[in-house]
């Protein structure tokens, strides 16, 4: 039952997401596309409509290989936490990022220990910086989707403003909750607020993604392209 609300929850969210998408690029068949991040490359695979344009990129070598062989995708990619991405410069025609550079905080075996709220923000704040560099070296085009900072429920606990609680307690919240709570989640994330997403992608165009009037997620995103551009890709 929680594992149907949650999914039901997704969709709807998604739906909406996928026309702001639409919106800002018309999918093109033969374009490259990474789907940085994505897990077994479902989300992405299922909305795209050229699954074979689509190259998968994660830390889990047999997820995203099993994603690769379900879904007819491009390739797949095997990173690492460090965030590089082994990929030249502007080799890829879009990179999509749909609500993971919340996650590149920290060393995964470290995200329980550390309790100290300042130092997490300095370390996530590096490794963000590090990813929005790559996302911007290696994508013609980038779209990243990141939940907003200040949404009055935090999406990973579906719990409210548990973001603004100290660390310390943000942990054994979460560990609380989890026991029994219908979204378990790890305290691994760090929420941007739109000052710090704009540092990280200064020439970026970043809009709401809302729900009933409320700024839900940040969409961050390259400039949306001018006629000429558009005409030249016709």
């Amino acid at each position: 039952m929680h594992n149907f609300v949650i999914d039901k929850v997704s969709s709807i969210f998604k739906a909406k997401r996928w026309q702001l998408f639409m919106d800002w690029h018309i999918p093109r068949h033969g374009e490259s596309i990474l789907d940085l991040g994505g897990g077994d490359g479902g989300h992405l695979a299922e909305l795209y409509p050229y699954p074979e344009n689509i190259i998968l990129a994660d830390i889990d070598g047999d997820i995203i290989n099993a994603g690769v062989n379900k879904y007819g995708l491009n390739s797949s990619l095997l990173l690492d936490e460090c965030g590089d991405i082994p990929l030249d410069s502007k080799s890829i025609d879009i990179v999509f990022c749909n609500s993971v550079i919340e996650h590149a905080t920290i060393d995964k075996k470290c995200i329980w220990e550390l309790k100290d709220g300042r130092k997490f923000k300095e370390l996530a704040l590096i490794r963000q910086a590090k990813m929005a560099r790559e996302i911007m070296r290696v994508g013609k085009k980038y779209w990243v989707q990141t939940p907003y900072r200040h949404f009055l429920f935090e999406t990973h606990t579906w719990l409210p403003a548990t973001q603004y609680l100290p660390r310390i307690l943000l942990v054994e919240t979460i560990k609380f909750f989890n026991r029994f709570w219908i979204k378990k989640t790890s305290p691994d994330f760090y929420l941007l607020s739109v000052t710090e997403a704009r540092a990280l992608f200064p020439n970026a165009e970043i809009i709401f993604e809302k729900v009933y009037g409320l700024p839900k997620s940040l969409i961050i995103r390259s400039p949306i392209q001018t006629k000429n551009d558009v005409k030249s890709m016709l």
